[in-house]
């Protein structure tokens, strides 16, 4: 983690609720808001906050887009083998309809 992030608690006293929502939910959503909105990964998105932050522990939105451009061409990139698979080879999908959730 950047040696400047903010700290999100402490092992003796748990977390800090109000810094956990400060940084990492408001400002984060602020400054995402726009970029975000209208994407069209926005539902399968894996991107978190430790990837936005800087050598300084700051928000940076140009690491935030390079990294978001990354994680786009990933889910791309799963759509496309998933769909190819549904299409050409459906029974190879089965699994996953077999497991139990606990």
């Amino acid at each position: 983690m950047p040696a400047n992030a903010p700290a999100i608690g402490h092992v003796d006293t748990g977390f800090d609720m109000e810094t956990i929502k400060e940084f990492y939910i408001r400002e984060y959503g602020a400054k995402s808001l726009k970029d975000c909105s209208g994407c069209w990964g926005l539902r399968m998105c894996q991107m978190c906050y430790y990837m936005t932050l800087n050598s300084n522990g700051e928000f940076d939105l140009q690491r935030k887009r390079t990294s978001c451009a990354t994680s786009l061409r990933g889910i791309e990139k799963n759509l496309v083998e998933f769909t190819t698979l549904l299409r050409e080879n459906p029974e190879k999908l089965d699994y996953l309809y077999q497991h139990e959730i606990i």
